[in-house]
């Protein structure tokens, strides 16, 4: 039985990009962790780290690297697009 590794942070001072480890579906997840808390980047909830390294250890303890931190990559295409192109005055996308 193997434990949480030492080295997953549970406090962020700044947003870091990561990969957190999803139970239910045996699968990692994107996410930003800042302070306390994880914002998965699939479904949007908010989790405590604390909650959430808990969990792990009591139903996934093999799991020995929850969090993973990762490289910060630019989020803005996926989430704008290509183009981009609001109107400055109603928000519309033009």
């Amino acid at each position: 039985m193997l434990m949480i590794n030492d080295k997953v942070k549970r406090f962020y001072d700044r947003p870091t990009q990561i990969a957190f480890y999803d139970m239910e579906n045996d699968v990692y997840l994107g996410g930003i962790a800042h302070g306390d808390t994880i914002i998965c980047l699939e479904c949007g909830g908010v989790v405590e780290i604390e909650d959430f390294l808990s969990d792990i250890e009591e139903c996934k303890p093999e799991v020995a690297f929850p969090i993973i931190e990762l490289p910060w990559v630019n989020l803005s295409d996926e989430c704008l697009g290509e183009d981009n192109m609001f109107d400055i005055q109603t928000g519309e996308i033009v």
